[in-house]
Order: C-alpha cells, then structure tokens, then sequence
C-alpha cells in the first residue's frame, strides 16, 4: 500500500527519533533542511513536523522543532516504539503484559462486585470455554474473557486505558502469526478455580486467577519473541 510524501517524511523522521538519532531537547533540523534531505517542499515537512508533535514526540515551537523524552510521551508512542524492529521488542511487551496483569486483577475484582447474574452466567461461559479450547483458540477466549470483566467493571478509564494497550499491542503480536504454546492444562486449571470464585463471589480468587492467566500468555509471549529475536540474531551473523 502506497502512503504519502508528508507520511513517508513523518515515519523515517519518527523512527531516527525514537532510535536516539537525535537527543531530548534538540532541535530538529530546519523545515528548508529537511525539505532539501527528502526533495519535497517545507509544506510536506511542516505537515510532517504536526504530526510529530501529535503524536508527542517532537514539540513545534517558534523557530522550530523540538524533540520530546520518550518518557514525556502518551501511550500513542508505544505502537510506534514496537515497529521499530521486525519483531515487537521483548522487553517492551513483558511491561505492557506486566501491566495489563494488574489492570486485570482490578476489573475482575469491579466486575464481580457490580455484575449481574447475566454477566456472572456469561463469564463461566466463557471459563468452560477456555478450559476446552485448542491452542489457536486460547487468546481470543482469553481476550473476550478480559474484554467482559473490563466492560462489566464499568470503569471508563480503566476500559480507555485497556482499550489503547489493546489497540497499541494486539495488530503488531498478530502480524508475527504467533500461536501461544501454553500449558493447557495449566490455563484449564486456573479457569476452573476462576469459575469457583464466582460461585463463591470471592473477590480475591477471582482477581488472583485472571493475573495467573495472564502471567501464563505472558510468558508464551516473551518465550516466543525471545526465541525468535535469537535466530534473527544467529541470522544475521
């Protein structure tokens, strides 16, 4: 798919920013300079700039571009910081992971206090299905799963938030075609003690076993994306 002159500008522009290429606080080169390096006019450039500092990385400034710390950024940059290599960094995935643990354990725990008996009928659904699943239909379960306790839970912020990791995350681990490897007896095992839970309306059972589910597609994630950064690396040797 082809993409525009200020989108070509705007992603080569945003990759040389978050590989360090230039430091927090510098400027940027000139909008002329920049329109002489890529051979387009300052129009492009200066629509290119807008959208860096959309997308929180740059700031535009009187006289100029300025570049934003990574860490002064929205969760909008996490996309952009995952395509930086074939692969979606390691590291980066396990703290989305890590996170997205414990937003879980907490819309678990506002679901079963807020939930009606139709959405308490849903969730063990749900469980059963996940304790018979095969491999390549483990994530979706478990994803509809954590998308019933988010909306169920009520909360808004907590669904924006989960919905932008989702958002940010999900395309890039489904473009590597990635089928978790998981313990199935182990993920049945937790779905079933979750299914107790809701029997029992006991809160912490249930917010304990979705961080276990997610601890174990965690690491099927980080075992994977390791292992497959390792032979790119052998690859290239």
């Amino acid at each position: 798919m082809s993409i525009s002159r200020t989108e070509e500008v705007t992603l080569i522009l945003q990759d040389e920013i978050l590989r360090g290429q230039y430091r927090p606080g510098e400027r940027l080169p000139s909008e002329r300079d920049v329109a002489t390096r890529f051979e387009t006019s300052r129009g492009t450039v200066r629509e290119a700039f807008k959208r860096l500092d959309q997308l929180g990385i740059a700031s535009v400034q009187p006289g100029g571009a300025r570049v934003v710390a990574v860490e002064e950024c929205t969760l909008d940059v996490l996309g952009p910081l995952l395509d930086l290599n074939q692969l979606p960094d390691p590291v980066l995935v396990e703290e989305v992971m890590e996170l997205l643990g414990l937003l879980a354990g907490f819309a678990a725990r506002s679901f079963l206090q807020r939930a009606s008996e139709t959405e308490i009928t849903e969730a063990k659904t749900v469980l059963m299905a996940l304790q018979t699943a095969r491999q390549e239909e483990q994530g979706q379960t478990f994803r509809k799963l954590l998308r019933l306790f988010v909306i169920g839970s009520d909360r808004l912020v907590l669904r924006l938030i989960t919905n932008g990791l989702r958002m940010q995350m999900l395309p890039r681990i489904e473009a590597t075609g990635l089928v978790p490897a998981l313990d199935l007896q182990l993920v049945s095992k937790i779905a079933g003690g979750m299914q107790g839970a809701l029997d029992r309306e006991d809160l912490e059972d249930l917010s304990e076993g979705i961080q276990k589910l997610v601890d174990v597609f965690r690491g099927s994630l980080i075992q994977f994306l390791s292992e497959a950064n390792s032979q790119g690396d052998r690859g290239l040797a």
